[in-house]
């Protein structure tokens, strides 16, 4: 993770690095059973793909989101100011890579376990909803991201202590 403090706004950009899962394991799972399918068609993996189609539509949706992960890359940023927070890159959203927040809208900003599908990380609350800012960041990380954006721009928080250690 890396802080860049300007003279009007703060910069926080975290770059994840991804394991030999994210890498090669999935992938070349994925290659094996899709090799097997269309090589042997009278398997009961091609018959149940064939025929159960719509069964096999939560295994597309996942893959889609890998897909849509590597093409969204490692790279999360968050530009903070006075007005508003911009976070930019892959925070943790299947159909966008950016979300923009007014400062007066922010009720808190703190650590999220995540779950229901979302990794945990820097989260910011705006009424009822919780927005991922920088996905991935530990609760320790993310009370030191949350901490120096309340200590340079008073206007925001107050800080979520519920999940910060």
């Amino acid at each position: 993770m890396t802080t860049i403090d300007l003279h009007s706004e703060l910069r926080f950009s975290v770059v994840r690095h991804g394991g030999w899962i994210d890498r090669i394991a999935l992938p070349a799972v994925l290659m094996c059973v899709a090799y097997f399918v269309w090589t042997h068609p009278n398997s009961w993996a091609h018959a149940f793909g064939i025929r159960d189609i719509w069964s096999l539509a939560p295994a597309a949706l996942g893959l889609l989101a890998v897909a849509v992960s590597w093409l969204q890359g490692r790279t999360a940023e968050l530009r903070v100011t006075s007005s508003e927070l911009v976070a930019t890159g892959n925070i943790g959203k299947l159909f966008s890579s950016e979300v923009r927040v007014q400062t007066s809208e922010i009720k808190s900003i703190g650590y999220r376990a995540g779950g229901h599908g979302r990794q945990g990380g820097l989260y910011l609350k705006r009424g009822w909803r919780n927005i991922s800012l920088l996905p991935g960041l530990n609760p320790k990380q993310a009370g030191a991201v949350a901490r120096t954006i309340l200590r340079r721009f008073h206007e925001i928080g107050p800080e979520d202590r519920m999940y910060i250690v």
